[in-house]
């Protein structure tokens, strides 16, 4: 069988043009390209026409096979093909929007067993099971003189917005360190690779979607002992419990942890081990590509037949154009924007006046302006981005899809106030009036591989497109994302109660993710309502431990309130994490300072922490003297220095007047203009100190009442009652002295 593969892992058997096992009797010609293949030139983005061009002249492939259309621009004319063509789906649950595109573009489609169920449910004509993963035993092999020195390793991807799930896992296993070695970390590759899972006596392993990954394969061949979770769909195809792994469940995986590093269950532990490095000796990726070769090659007869028409081709040139050039757009690849710009762009030529083309070329000039640094060219892709989102709009002007992206879009080239008002419209019509699937066909801007991405696959592939489940995923989704922007840029520029009632409405949508709660934190702290922003970090903390911002703000914030043994606790409880996280180290001299404050104040006696005067806080503005007169005026009337009362006067440093000249001023007026004696004057400081306006709740959490000379900012008002401070005026102190 002849064989043209793409995008597939290296394979040495193919490198070296050997059979590979158990295809010695099926002379099969396959030729690779890609990354991992260079005799064969290639790059992304190649049309059909252009990769059968570079093959050999006299060769013609009866199957190809693309690996990973989830993460790879596919051909464009592939539906051409006059081959049986495969796409094998790998991380499928990052991939719904391109199965959606392009999944009919393939005559068979490959993916784990999970990813088979969810293809079936989509009704492809034909779907396989095949392994997607493996080991390389040219580089996961043992090293036996490689001491094994970490009781338990965790060594994957560390980015919590996609691995949500698995965080909390991580942190079971993390807080460990105080009984055995454990070592969860990232970025390591090659020979570190090898030699750190070396050193490992167990490897704990979790899936993000029910798949055999790839450490299923790789831990057990560098010989340590795999544990991996009981509910796995897979593991028991290959592996046995207890005999060739561990297999876990929330109320057992500290227990067997605990046991299999006893040192009297040594043996056992290192039997089970030995077993799994055999067992997983016939699951290279030589073995599984065979295994793939074998489940497709009956297919390619059916195919030559013609019994396997592709639905595809049934769309015009125009659909089929829109199709590959979204799933080129979220094929995230760097060096097809040009091409794919110079597809929309001939789509567009033809003369299609389509809002959801517009709005795709609208995504893709945004996607290739973010990539570019700050320069004329970023600033004109940017320009023609918003130009097209406006077309879209122009076309069809209720596509709210559209004016999403365009309120993205303004916000990434740096227009924030056009940006804030689109999208507050979006927010708006979300809520007040009747969405439909049509107003949300399309791609979004940006694609980040964050939490809005991976809910909005998630939503892709578990609902059918245009469903009215589908529009309720999608459109809760694009109002949370809104709402988080608007809730951030809130808080940015001050408006406190806005950031708190989006935060709030945000956490209406999608409240078990780690950023809702820790926006809803940061909101409510910034309002003043301290309690509530301690629960929504610790729920923060919950969703996923390793949010570091979170374990940060929250200690301050107890430190803030006089409660360094809460702060202690927390980070006492961070420390065991952090002991286990390498990954983590560089956080480790901020994580020492906030510690050893918190000792600090811990050891401060009781009366220290606090004050016992009655302190009144005010705004004067510092450039009406009238203004600030007045206030010191009825201040010194009321109260001498006998009175245990305190005027805490704000002066603003960023308003650029000299905290020296302020204490000139004052003591000039209090003796020349009042009349006072210097050992006569009432108690005043000046709160001069740097303070963004998110902390400005500080001022009234020491603070027994707001002075004011007329009718404060709303800000102040909300903050008052928030901290549930009194007001008073100048009246008020005026009845004191009358009394």
């Amino acid at each position: 069988m002849r064989v043209l593969v793409q995008n597939l892992i290296r394979i040495p058997e193919l490198l070296t043009h050997r059979v590979l096992p158990g295809r010695e009797d099926c002379a099969d010609e396959i030729l690779a390209c890609g990354p991992e293949y260079p005799g064969f030139p290639w790059e992304p983005g190649l049309s059909w026409a252009e990769l059968l061009s570079r093959c050999p002249s006299d060769w013609k492939p009866d199957a190809y096979i693309f690996i990973s259309p989830e993460y790879n621009p596919i051909p464009l004319g592939v539906q051409e093909a006059d081959c049986l063509t495969v796409g094998a789906f790998g991380d499928w649950n990052l991939g719904g929007q391109a199965i959606e595109a392009v999944g009919d573009a393939f005559d068979v489609l490959i993916a784990d067993r999970n990813g088979v169920e969810m293809l079936r449910r989509k009704e492809y004509a034909c779907i396989r099971y095949a392994p997607i993963w493996a080991h390389d035993p040219a580089i996961h092999r043992r090293l036996p003189d490689v001491e094994r020195d970490i009781d338990i390793l965790m060594l994957a991807s560390f980015n919590h917005h996609v691995q949500w799930e698995r965080a909390p896992w991580l942190a079971r296993v993390a807080r460990l360190s105080r009984r055995h070695r454990v070592v969860l970390t990232s970025g390591l590759f090659g020979d570190d690779y090898t030699r750190t899972m070396n050193r490992a006596k167990i490897v704990f392993n979790r899936s993000i979607r029910g798949e055999l990954n790839m450490r299923a394969y790789e831990a057990p061949a560098c010989g340590a002992l795999m544990f991996y979770e009981a509910s796995n769909p897979e593991v028991r195809s290959i592996f046995t419990d207890r005999e060739d792994c561990v297999l876990y469940d929330a109320e057992n995986l500290e227990d067997l942890l605990a046991y299999y590093l006893a040192p009297e269950n040594t043996a056992e532990r290192e039997r089970i081990a030995e077993a799994g490095w055999r067992r997983v000796q016939q699951h290279t990726y030589a073995h599984h590509f065979a295994m793939l070769l074998n489940e497709i090659e009956p297919l390619v007869k059916t195919r030559k037949s013609g019994a396997m028409p592709r639905s595809f081709s049934l769309s015009t040139a125009n659909r089929q154009g829109l199709r590959v050039a979204t799933q080129w757009l979220y094929a995230i690849n760097q060096s097809v924007p040009g091409r794919l710009n110079a597809l929309l762009s001939d789509l567009q030529g033809r003369g299609s006046e389509d809002a959801e083309l517009a709005n795709l070329r609208a995504v893709a000039l945004g996607e290739w302006g973010s990539r570019l640094a700050a320069s004329p060219d970023r600033t004109a892709k940017f320009s023609a981005a918003v130009a097209q989102a406006q077309r879209a709009l122009n076309l069809a002007p209720d596509y709210l899809l559209a004016r999403f992206n365009l309120g993205y879009l303004l916000l990434e080239a740096g227009r924030i106030p056009e940006a804030e008002a689109v999208l507050h419209e979006v927010a708006k019509a979300f809520t007040c009036s009747e969405v439909t699937a049509e107003q949300l066909r399309g791609v979004y801007f940006p694609r980040r591989f964050e939490t809005f991405d991976v809910h909005i696959e998630r939503v892709w592939n578990e609902t059918e497109v245009g469903s009215e489940e589908w529009r309720n995923g999608v459109q809760s989704l694009l109002l949370w994302r809104v709402l988080l922007t608007l809730g951030e840029q809130a808080l940015v520029h001050g408006r406190l109660r806005e950031a708190q009632d989006c935060a709030r409405w945000a956490a209406a949508q999608l409240p078990d993710v780690s950023i809702t709660q820790d926006l809803l934190g940061r909101a409510q702290k910034a309002v003043g309502n301290v309690e509530a922003a301690i629960t929504a970090y610790r729920r923060t903390l919950e969703l996923n431990p390793f949010r570091l911002t979170a374990v940060g703000e929250l200690t301050q914030l107890y430190l803030d309130l006089q409660r360094p043994q809460e702060a202690l606790t927390l980070l006492d409880a961070w420390a065991a994490l952090l002991d286990g996280s390498p990954f983590y180290a560089s956080v480790r001299p901020e994580f020492d300072q906030l510690h050893n404050r918190a000792r600090q104040l811990a050891a401060l006696p009781g009366e220290a922490v606090g004050a016992a005067a009655t302190r009144l806080l005010a705004f004067p503005d510092w450039r009406s003297p009238a203004h600030w007169q007045s206030l010191v005026r009825a201040f010194a009337a009321a109260y001498g220095p006998s009175d245990a009362v305190l005027l805490m006067l704000r002066v603003e440093p960023s308003e650029g007047i000299r905290t020296e000249d302020i204490l000139m001023a004052l003591q000039s007026y209090l003796v020349h203009d009042l009349g006072l004696a210097t050992h006569a004057l009432p108690h005043i400081t000046l709160l001069n100190q740097p303070l963004d306006v998110r902390d400005y709740w500080k001022l009234f959490h020491i603070a027994d009442a707001l002075l004011i000379h007329t009718e404060p900012p709303e800000l102040l008002r909300d903050l008052a009652t928030t901290a549930c401070v009194p007001i008073r005026t100048l009246e008020d102190l005026a009845v004191r002295c009358a009394a």
